[in-house]
């Protein structure tokens, strides 16, 4: 038991501190147009997500994490999806991703390439 007891302890401790970083880096709430939100990039959330991933233990932060990261990789491949398909994406089209992407709480750097080509 004396063994085991170490090990449980620095396993709780890391949970912890991934806890306490996603709750930081994660709206908790929903604001009208999440403007007073900092958004963590994309990348960054994804490697959290890695990481807890490897302590192989279930957090409610994690799910929450998950969606958020799946809603971004759906947009991200419809944005790429719009921009190789220049002549049948409409600006309205466009417009509508760029609208999307408000509601996703992460900064993704496609987001500044459809902002350039609807000002194109």
């Amino acid at each position: 038991f004396n063994d085991i007891l170490p090990q449980l302890k620095l396993k709780s401790d890391k949970a912890l501190q991934w806890v306490e970083k996603a709750r930081n880096i994660v709206p908790h709430k929903k604001t009208r147009k999440n403007a007073d939100v900092v958004k963590v990039q994309f990348n960054d959330m994804k490697n959290m997500l890695e990481e807890v991933s490897d302590m192989n233990i279930d957090l409610k932060e994690k799910d929450h994490m998950t969606l958020v990261v799946e809603t971004a990789e759906d947009w991200i491949g419809r944005v790429k999806e719009a921009l190789n398909d220049n002549e049948e994406s409409t600006i309205n089209s466009l417009q509508h991703l760029l609208f999307e992407a408000e509601s996703i709480p992460v900064n993704m750097n496609e987001l500044l390439l459809l902002q350039c080509e609807i000002k194109a």
